[in-house]
């Protein structure tokens, strides 16, 4: 199937607005626990269904990893101008929070749902490679938005 990745993430629903026309809704998500796909199973129904093996969470960074990854986001966004965003380092969903934080493609954000190791680790080189894109190319990412980073 295309556009189906076979690492992804249990969705809460967030928020839910009509829009005042009453023909459209948007529909805001938070991932909450990764999952590797194992099979689509065949439904009937207009969304897909799986079996799935949950994953386990990623140990708690050191504080040196913490340091870097915000000295790192700090650089980035202020690069580009942004106001700077306070990290929340007891969420065990951090590297996704930051990488929420970035204006990643979509294969670079399951890139970092889809690695093994650490996600903090995998968003840190991203920044790294971003702000250097940046720096020394001048090539402003211009796919995605930016969100605030927020606990839940």
């Amino acid at each position: 199937m295309r556009n189906v990745h076979s690492v992804g993430c249990e969705a809460a629903v967030d928020t839910v607005v009509e829009d005042p026309s009453g023909t459209a809704v948007q529909v805001e998500t938070v991932g909450r626990r990764r999952f590797r796909l194992n099979r689509v199973v065949p439904s009937g129904t207009p969304y897909l269904m799986g079996d799935v093996t949950w994953l386990d969470d990623e140990p708690a960074p050191d504080a040196r990893t913490l340091a870097a990854v915000d000295e790192a986001l700090r650089g980035y966004l202020r690069i580009l101008g942004l106001s700077a965003v306070t990290l929340d380092h007891h969420d065990p969903l951090l590297g996704y929070r930051v990488a929420d934080a970035m204006l990643l493609s979509t294969a670079d954000r399951q890139a970092v749902l889809a690695h093994r190791s650490s996600a903090l680790q995998t968003v840190f080189g991203l920044l790294l490679r971003e702000i250097f894109l940046i720096r020394e190319l001048r090539a402003v990412p211009v796919t995605g938005q930016l969100s605030a980073v927020r606990a839940n």
